[in-house]
């Protein structure tokens, strides 16, 4: 409650790879050096096409999902999903505008 008595907007920030985080590749067939988190190793895993798309569509609902549950709080994020500055400028300006026309009022 802290941030909401001293009037702060709290401003989620989600960073996620496009392709491997909030997506998938088609990769199914080919070795791909996959990240273990259990041993923080990398690990050569040749997925099937099968595996490649389930593991898409998890990735997608997730990402959606966290949007969602985001959105219902009234806290839409800034999405950063490049390394380019001038696009993730752009992200917090496109987010500083959307929350001023969605508060009606500047600050």
């Amino acid at each position: 409650m802290f941030t909401l008595e001293r009037g702060w907007d709290v401003v989620p920030v989600i960073v996620q790879d496009p392709v491997w985080e909030r997506s998938f590749p088609e990769v199914g067939g080919v070795v791909v050096p996959l990240h273990d988190r259990s041993t923080g190793r990398f690990v050569s895993v040749r997925l099937t096409d099968r595996e490649a798309i389930r593991r898409r569509e998890e990735n997608e609902a997730r990402s959606e999902d966290l949007l969602l549950r985001l959105r219902a709080l009234d806290l839409g994020p800034v999405v950063v999903s490049t390394t380019d500055r001038e696009q993730i400028f752009q992200a917090f300006l496109e987010w500083a505008d959307e929350r001023i026309i969605s508060r009606g009022r500047w600050w």
